[in-house]
């Protein structure tokens, strides 16, 4: 497809075009809407508050320093929803039974998962429990039994943890306390043995506290900070003086050091020791129900009105989407300026699509199965330009197309003009037989020929036999001057067109039919015998208007392209493939035929781009009448 910046008419043009498109995704949409909103079942949400008070007890400080840090508040909303929470829920809420087993409580609890969500209020140490159920009592009730049940559970666990840190601070105890007794046996012993040591135990026992003050100044301040420094330069000396201390006085200064060290963490201990059994004695909640649950009024979610309402404007977006992409999709040629540009020929007609009589005749067009041969004809017959009025947008588009014709050369330049398409069904025939009428109509002699062999239809309009004709005129069967028709035939043929004597003009038009159908219309048409008729029919005709076969199914169309001074290809659009139709293009040229345009056959009003207007204004003449 020919590349070129959208604008707003060309998006005009293509909701008009696929409105059938965006009319049933619209509709289906919207059905859909409205089903699934009638389907929903309506859900009720309650929600509970829980308080998380964050104490600082022996407890916190161990779990601080021994277990990972995280954040405790979205960790314990995770405990909320866990299985172990919702499965004593489950049972407190008569569920399951207290005995029921493993994968009851566990299943219980999954379906208890889907309808608990927690979420922590910003900026607070609150988590809230909302419950979203079918009925609104239950809601309420599940959410409150959800919070009571996990203040429980949150107390236990703390006790628990209480007393295994007891028990852990016990085994501590007892270790530092067998160690201490060795530290004062080996102190004991080194002293017996050398009674002068003891000089370095005060040089360590200042700098342990010189270390400790550095421990404590360095939390605060920096490195260059005047006391820091003064007392990393005190801490220098002390360990000058020990490494010139004799091996005793070192020694005897670890063991000291030792032993004041499993001192101090048996105070440690001890102290732990005393708060953690007061934790188990006399620990209080750290879980407080901040809000209980309230029966919900109402339904949540949306309304089925806005429901709707944004089902329908979803559905004119997918529908317009879709007539995007449906345009997208399409391989054919959407606007008469995609024709030009797609195949550098000119666009020399543009013939309208059929009123309210002609689209009644084509409504029965699609019956033909049930239609005799007479209703047949009638319906081919009703499509020629004879049967519209002179300011008719048909009768209006053949004239604009001889005008076209004339001014683009075809009238100096020749007068053998052959009308052909890419594909069949296109109209052809037809635009061939009422470009012939309205040649008639201006005073030129014309000749209408059917050179299709294969299924031709140009007899069918007029009523007449399809031979002799062409066929027999090209072998020598019969003179072409028998062979061609006139006026007189047609009146006197299978019609009932009395009123034709009425038109003007129509003495001009002659028609030659196709006549018999030989096996082999290609060689026939490429022989030496049809060149030699189609000069004889040119000195004796002013215009010679031939309707070929389509070009891709049969060689036909470009056997008789050198034989004449102009093609016409006639293009329905949107029935075939933009690839298709400059094949049938570069098909013609290559054997030497002349494309002098592209005419557009059944054009719908969505086709038209802004500058081709003419047809949908009354003929100019009408109103001074």
């Amino acid at each position: 497809m020919p590349q070129y910046e959208m604008n707003l008419r060309d998006y005009w043009r293509i909701i008009k075009k696929r409105k059938s498109v965006i009319v049933l995704v619209f509709l289906f949409v919207s059905l859909l809407t409205y089903w699934l909103s009638g389907q929903a079942i309506p859900m009720y949400r309650a929600s509970a508050e829980v308080k998380i008070l964050q104490r600082a007890t022996f407890t916190t400080w161990f779990q601080s320093v021994f277990i990972a840090s995280g954040d405790p508040l979205a960790t314990e909303a995770q405990v909320i929803r866990s299985g172990r929470v919702l499965g004593e829920v489950a049972k407190a809420l008569g569920l399951v039974d207290e005995d029921a087993s493993e994968d009851e409580v566990e299943t219980a609890a999954a379906r208890l998962q889907g309808q608990v969500a927690t979420s922590q209020i910003e900026a607070t140490n609150i988590i809230r429990i909302t419950v979203s159920d079918r009925n609104a009592e239950r809601a309420a009730r599940i959410a409150n039994e959800v919070a009571v049940v996990y203040r429980s559970v949150n107390f236990k666990d703390k006790r628990a943890d209480a007393v295994q840190l007891m028990e852990t601070i016990e085994a501590k105890l007892k270790d530092n306390r067998m160690a201490l007794e060795q530290a004062d046996s080996d102190l004991q012993e080194f002293r017996v043995q050398h009674p002068t040591a003891g000089t370095t135990a005060e040089r360590l026992k200042r700098k342990m506290e010189l270390e400790r003050r550095l421990s404590e100044l360095s939390k605060r301040y920096k490195d260059k900070y005047p006391g820091i420094i003064a007392v990393k330069e005190q801490i220098a000396r002390v360990d000058k003086e020990l490494s010139e201390a004799p091996l005793e006085e070192l020694v005897m200064g670890r063991l000291e050091r030792r032993r004041e060290s499993l001192i101090l963490q048996q105070q440690k201990l001890l102290e732990g020791y005393d708060v953690a059994v007061i934790g188990v004695e006399k620990e209080t909640h750290d879980v407080v129900i901040h809000n209980r649950a309230r029966i919900p009024g109402q339904a949540q979610g949306t309304k089925q009105s806005v429901q709707w309402t944004m089902g329908a404007l979803a559905g004119i977006v997918l529908g317009f989407m879709a007539a995007l992409v449906w345009e997208h999709l399409d391989t054919s040629i959407g606007t008469i300026e995609d024709v030009e540009e797609f195949l550098k020929v000119p666009v020399v007609g543009v013939v309208p699509y059929m009123d309210s009589e002609m689209e009644r005749a084509a409504r029965i067009h699609w019956r033909k199965k049930k239609m005799s041969r007479d209703e047949r004809r009638k319906v081919e017959q009703s499509r020629l330009v004879l049967h519209f009025g002179s300011s008719s947008p048909t009768a209006e588009a053949y004239r604009t197309l001889r005008t076209n014709l004339q001014y683009a050369g075809f009238d100096t330049g020749g007068k053998k003009l052959l009308l052909t398409s890419a594909g069949p069904g296109e109209g052809k025939s037809l635009t061939a037989t009422n470009l012939s009428i309205t040649y008639a109509q201006s005073g030129r002699r014309v000749l209408l020929i059917s050179g299709d062999m294969r299924r031709p239809s140009i007899h069918r309009y007029f009523g007449l036999q399809r031979a002799p004709g062409l066929s027999d005129a090209v072998i020598g069967a019969v003179p072409w001057r028998s062979a061609v028709r006139t006026l007189t035939d047609v009146l006197m043929g299978d019609t009932e067109w009395d009123d034709l004597l009425k038109v003007p003009g129509l003495d001009n038009l002659n028609i030659l039919t196709s006549g018999y159908l030989p096996p082999n219309p290609g060689e026939l048409l490429g022989s030496a015998d049809m060149e030699r008729l189609m000069g004889e029919l040119s000195e004796n005709f002013d215009v010679l208007i031939l309707d070929s076969p389509p070009v891709l199914p049969v060689a036909d169309a470009p056997v008789l392209a050198p034989k004449v001074d102009g093609i016409l290809l006639i293009y329905q659009a949107g029935r075939i493939a933009r690839n298709a139709l400059l094949r049938s293009k570069v098909q013609l040229q290559n054997v030497g035929g002349s494309v002098k345009g592209i005419v557009l056959n059944h054009v719908k009003p969505q086709m038209e781009s802004g500058d081709t207007y003419y047809y949908r204004y009354r003929y100019y003449g009408k109103g001074a009448r």
